[in-house]
């Protein structure tokens, strides 16, 4: 496996996992993957995004705070949390947060 790895140019690990892909799946396993994460979980609702773009397009002069402020009053965000639209803060569901009001 060393002189194999040597001459492709590859670190022996990274061969020993192309030998793994290749006995688990066959020349499939040898495809390229995505990289990308299986979940967002940070990701904003689709409910609260769907009403977030149609009150968007309905009011395109409305700017983050406003939108915020009537979807809060719609009940498409919670209350205390939930996205701060044009704000650099993060949701304080984990507590870790103060919340604006505080």
């Amino acid at each position: 496996m060393t002189e194999l790895c040597e001459e492709y140019g590859i670190a022996r690990k990274t061969g020993y996992e192309i030998v793994a892909r290749w006995q688990a799946a066959g020349a499939l396993g040898l495809n390229d993957r995505s990289r990308a994460p299986l979940r967002h979980p940070n990701q904003t609702p689709a409910e609260t995004e769907a009403a977030l773009l149609a009150l968007r397009q309905a009011h395109m002069r409305w700017g983050p705070r406003k939108l915020q402020a009537v979807l809060r009053r719609t009940r498409y965000i919670h209350d205390r949390c939930g996205p701060d639209f044009g704000r650099k803060r993060k949701c304080c569901c984990d507590h870790s947060w103060r919340h604006a009001d505080e």
